[in-house]
């Protein structure tokens, strides 16, 4: 099924604009004219607003066009003893069902009036349906733009103004016509015939997949098992599907398929269902080859001891420091302080440290330069 265009995205077709630029080019004939005493006493010519807006239902459609206020402003409100003077501004847009629009600013005026609300309201009114006209007539002549041309109001004003018939009795509608509602009606029952037209594919009674019959394991094998080497490691059993569940889903899947009358949501769905076969059978796979791998002795290596006893001071000294250790010994410690600085200084008497060679040269220096 086709997806609803928005409106402002239909396009005309070539005939129904060409018509329709023709209507628009065309000028209103003088009985939709009506005049107006202006300042200076001259007549201003104009159109009523009710009357321009059935001209563009009958141009456009009255699904063809659409308009609204976009901003409105109240610019000011005077008292002056008990009455209120008010001037309300309204920029209003028309917009076509091909997306076309026209914006216009309109004013409307209230004065003289005791009530402040409804000063507001006949003000915010009338600048509301003098924008919607403003915004009208930029379509063309038929809409109210040929009352801006003097030569055609000359022309206008020689025919006498004709008086409005009066409605006749047989024209007016009290209910609406039972041919609205059966017209509605039909509408619906096309679109679902052509709903119910659209052709859904079979499906095949057994779905393009290999499915291997696993034996559902005792309950002694469905336990935890451990490992004979390392007690805290488990092994993890993959998910037994019996043969009757795996029946119930495909019965809902089909199910679900069928529900769908769009061909290109079925296939779509059918290839999701697919995929995820395959990953749970590469899963299933994966942990049977995972149980079958023989796990390894874990060997913990020891802390290796020390081979000094760190409570055995005597034998800890004479691996560290056997010189001082020897020294130690040869110490009679009866005597006073003094005995060990000359045992100290005896030793290095007897070992003395070698000195360094001196680096520097005495002789005069040799000039390798050329000359």
């Amino acid at each position: 099924m086709q997806r609803p265009v928005k409106f402002g995205r239909i396009e005309y077709e070539v005939e129904e604009h060409q018509v329709l630029q023709s209507t628009l080019r065309r000028d209103l004939a003088p009985e939709m004219v009506s005049q107006r005493h202006g300042p200076g006493g001259q007549k201003l010519a104009y159109i009523e607003g009710w009357r321009l807006i059935a001209l563009a239902n009958e141009v456009f459609g009255f699904n063809g066009w659409s308009h609204a206020v976009v901003q409105q402003t109240i610019d000011c409100v005077d008292q002056i003893e008990d009455k209120f003077y008010v001037g309300v501004s309204s920029t209003v847009r028309v917009e076509l069902k091909d997306g076309a629009f026209h914006e216009d600013i309109g004013y409307g005026v209230c004065e003289g009036m005791k009530s402040k609300a409804l000063s507001l309201e006949k003000a915010r009114k009338e600048a509301a349906t003098d924008g919607l006209k403003r915004a009208l007539k930029g379509f063309g002549n038929v809409l109210g733009n040929c009352l801006n041309n003097k030569n055609y109001l000359r022309w206008a004003n020689k025919f006498p103004v004709a008086t409005p018939a009066q409605p006749q009795k047989n024209e007016t509608i009290l209910e609406v016509p039972p041919d609205v509602h059966k017209s509605r009606y039909n509408a619906m029952e096309g679109k679902k015939r052509t709903a119910e037209a659209v052709k859904v594919p079979q499906l095949p009674t057994s779905l393009p997949r290999e499915e291997k019959k696993t034996a559902e394991p005792p309950e002694s094998s469905k336990q935890k098992q451990t490992s004979p080497h390392c007690p805290m490691l488990t092994t993890v059993k993959p998910l037994y599907v019996s043969g009757g569940q795996k029946s119930e889903n495909n019965s809902l899947v089909k199910d679900d398929l069928l529900n769908e009358s769009d061909p290109v949501k079925l296939e779509r769905k059918r290839r999701q269902q697919q995929k995820k076969e395959e990953f749970l059978q590469q899963q299933m796979k994966r942990h049977k080859s995972d149980d079958n791998k023989p796990v390894g002795p874990i060997n913990i290596k020891a802390e290796q001891s020390s081979p000094i006893p760190e409570d055995d001071t005597e034998t800890w000294m004479r691996e560290i420091d056997p010189e001082s250790f020897a020294l130690v010994n040869e110490i009679d410690w009866g005597d006073d302080d003094d005995m060990l600085a000359n045992g100290l200084n005896e030793k290095r008497a007897a070992n003395p440290v070698p000195s360094k060679p001196s680096t520097m040269n005495n002789g005069p220096k040799s000039n390798n330069f050329r000359k």
